[in-house]
């Protein structure tokens, strides 16, 4: 399931088609997972990776660096269950978010 919110109208076809190419493999998960756009660079769109458990806790954080295509995320530290992994920009304009199931 994927949930997508903006603020405003502008760009809304836009964040549609980046949501449509953006994929989390694997999912589930054991101990990473990586992110990717098939049309474009991940930096181009977002710039910070945020993990939260089912109640809304913040549980990782990471930064996408400039110019980064894919982002490996490491997971090693997340109990086996469901989790929801938000894609932010810098001026939280846009964002995705998307189920994440970590399974041993």
């Amino acid at each position: 399931d994927t949930v997508i919110v903006y603020q405003d109208a502008v760009g809304v076809e836009k964040l549609k088609i980046i949501n449509e190419g953006f994929r989390i493999s694997p999912n589930p998960a054991t101990n990473a997972i990586m992110l990717s756009l098939a049309n474009g660079k991940l930096s181009n769109y977002f710039q910070r990776i945020e993990i939260f458990d089912v109640q809304g806790q913040l549980l990782q954080l990471q930064e996408i660096a400039d110019g980064e295509t894919n982002s490996t995320v490491s997971i090693v530290d997340l109990a086996n269950g469901i989790y929801l992994l938000r894609l932010r920009d810098v001026k939280d304009e846009k964002t995705i978010v998307r189920k994440l199931a970590v399974q041993r």
